[in-house]
């Protein structure tokens, strides 16, 4: 909700001319008070306000101006340029966990995406993390009532999950113990955005946790080989089915850049796991 949608509407329209007509649009209210507060926007109305934004971007895709009155948005024949090359413009995947962002996505989107780094509703309040096959599952389900509440199939529509994890050639122990530091370092940040007392996460080091903590954390993210990495994500495809797509984060801060550009290069590996036909 933050950005003006005439502006970005025009944007997102040039890096679809600019990607050859492969570009697509992920849409997420957001959370946290200082970002709202940095562009002069209200949280309270972050959903109205998304919802427009949506609406009025794919007006201004098509080939004739803009005419829209909103509650928060008003244009009155309004061209915008350039125009995407995609025929009813860019593709838009919302983001979100609770019923209303599901409703949104199935009644205003192209496609969901699913946090499955952090488990907002659990995360919030404990601190960790669900099952992420128990997660998906779940939201799959409610993804689907949604869409047939708007008499949508979602056999025509595309899920998307963000992921966190890494890779190495020597198994999952080896690839916990290069980001272990680093990932309980995002966990102390995202507590503090969610709110959580610090006194919840100041002990949130590695050498810090009891085992039983750390083998939770662990299991928090997607760790291993490639052909670990590849079973685990046809089980999530098994759940989701052919249209999922997966954004797997290896990008942690402080982890050498040579660790992650070969955690990269080893995804590339687990994609033709993926793709080839005696393995699917």
């Amino acid at each position: 909700p933050l950005p003006n949608p005439i502006r970005l509407a025009g944007e997102c329209a040039l890096l679809d001319v600019l990607s050859h007509g492969r570009f697509t649009v992920g849409v997420g209210l957001g959370y946290r008070d200082v970002e709202y507060a940095g562009c002069n926007v209200r949280r309270a109305v972050r959903a109205p306000m998304t919802e427009e934004l949506v609406q009025v971007r794919k007006l201004a895709w098509k080939d004739k101006p803009v005419t829209f009155k909103g509650r928060h948005w008003t244009f009155e024949n309004v061209d915008v340029y350039p125009k995407p090359l995609q025929k009813d413009g860019p593709p838009v995947w919302i983001a979100g966990y609770v019923d209303a962002s599901v409703d949104r996505a199935a009644r205003l989107g192209d496609g969901f995406i699913m946090d499955g780094g952090t488990d907002s509703k659990s995360f919030g309040a404990s601190g960790y993390n669900r099952d992420i096959y128990w997660r998906v599952q779940d939201m799959v389900d409610r993804y689907k009532a949604a869409l047939a509440k708007h008499g949508k199939r979602y056999e025509d529509q595309e899920f998307a999950m963000t992921m966190g994890g890494f890779i190495s050639e020597r198994g999952a122990d080896d690839a916990w113990d290069q980001v272990k530091e680093s990932y309980m370092f995002t966990r102390r940040t995202y507590g503090s955005w969610y709110g959580l007392p610090p006194a919840e996460y100041a002990d949130w080091y590695p050498d810090k946790m009891t085992e039983e903590e750390l083998s939770a954390r662990r299991s928090e993210i997607m760790l291993g080989t490639p052909e670990e990495l590849a079973d685990n994500l046809r089980r999530l495809r098994s759940i989701v089915g052919e249209r999922l797509h997966v954004m797997f984060r290896v990008k942690y801060p402080g982890v050498p850049h040579d660790r992650v550009s070969k955690a990269i290069r080893l995804l590339g590996q687990v994609r033709d796991l993926l793709q080839d036909p005696v393995n699917v």
